[in-house]
């Protein structure tokens, strides 16, 4: 019984061996996961932005709001629709473009749709990579106005700094517009469908 009996041992083992693999190989791959959200951030908490992250801002479809560009060949939001106002969160009256951060919201499994005012005529969202806009000069900060989406999200770009003469609170006029119309240059549309015609 000896030689039979290792034999069969022998058996046993290829077979447990192959019953580990087939067990292994049925096993989902990385892939193949569902991907999960990141953990947003704390919520009414002022955090980092990262010079990756994305800001979104919500858009009328209406020509008071975007342009048509010969130059870009695509459509460009107004100097009007980029209007800095008095912060209110501000100690000294700085002036800043209201966005929302589109990774916190992503975190909340959130999309750039859900920033829309649809009751006042906005359908269109841009987007604007955070170093794309530092790299302008002009500062970004995190700014939650509430403690739940969607303030928890709010975040603020101010005029640069240098922009500004002495005792203003923003650029002249015409420094505004240059800085606007750059601004606008490095925005791309990540929501909504342009049904604005183009000139001509």
């Amino acid at each position: 019984m000896g030689v039979p009996s290792e034999i069969w041992a022998l058996v046993v083992r290829i077979g447990r061996r192959t019953a580990t693999r087939v067990l292994w190989l049925a096993k989902p791959t990385r892939a193949e996961l569902v991907p999960v959200p990141p953990e947003p951030a704390p919520c009414g908490e002022v955090v980092e932005l990262s010079r990756s992250d994305h800001l979104w801002r919500q858009f009328r479809n209406s020509d008071n709001h975007i342009w048509w560009s010969e130059e870009d060949e695509r459509w460009l939001p107004t100097p009007e629709a980029l209007k800095f106002d008095a912060d209110p969160s501000s100690q000294n009256l700085d002036m800043d473009l209201s966005t929302r951060w589109g990774e916190h919201l992503h975190g909340h499994g959130l999309g750039p749709d859900a920033i829309l005012n649809a009751d006042k005529g906005y359908e269109l969202v841009g987007e604007w990579r955070v170093d794309s806009i530092v790299d302008l000069n002009f500062p970004v900060k995190h700014t939650p106005s509430a403690s739940t989406p969607i303030g928890c999200s709010h975040s603020s770009i101010y005029w640069p700094p240098a922009e500004i003469p002495p005792g203003k609170y923003q650029p002249n006029k015409d420094v505004r517009n240059r800085l606007r119309s750059e601004l606008a240059a490095q925005m791309n549309w990540v929501y909504g469908e342009i049904t604005v015609q183009k000139p001509g």
